[in-house]
């Protein structure tokens, strides 16, 4: 998970294998694994949208990595939204989900 540090908003639920992480940790900025198209990718990299890392946290079994982060310019998603988080769902009313 990947939040913008100064407005704590929730940016991107990317994922990251060991070749991303290494690579996000040695650079400083996020580093991102699409599992569905089997590569690793630089988040900016064509964009010119960059996150840089301020801080990393881990789950108590490492499981989950939360990048805080400076996110520069207008955002992750490919949706043209500043997060991908921005779809609303009612407690109850599960319509809005596709399943």
């Amino acid at each position: 998970m990947a939040i913008d540090a100064k407005t704590m908003e929730p940016l991107i639920p990317a994922r990251r294998n060991e070749q991303s992480l290494k690579q996000t940790l040695q650079i400083g900025g996020a580093v991102y694994h699409s599992s569905s198209q089997q590569e690793i990718w630089h988040e900016g990299e064509t964009s010119g949208d960059t996150q840089k890392i301020l801080k990393i946290r881990t789950s108590c079994d490492q499981v989950v990595l939360i990048l805080y982060l400076n996110q520069q310019g207008e955002g992750p998603c490919h949706r043209n939204r500043r997060f991908c988080f921005y779809q609303s769902v009612t407690p109850g009313d599960p319509s809005a989900l596709a399943f």
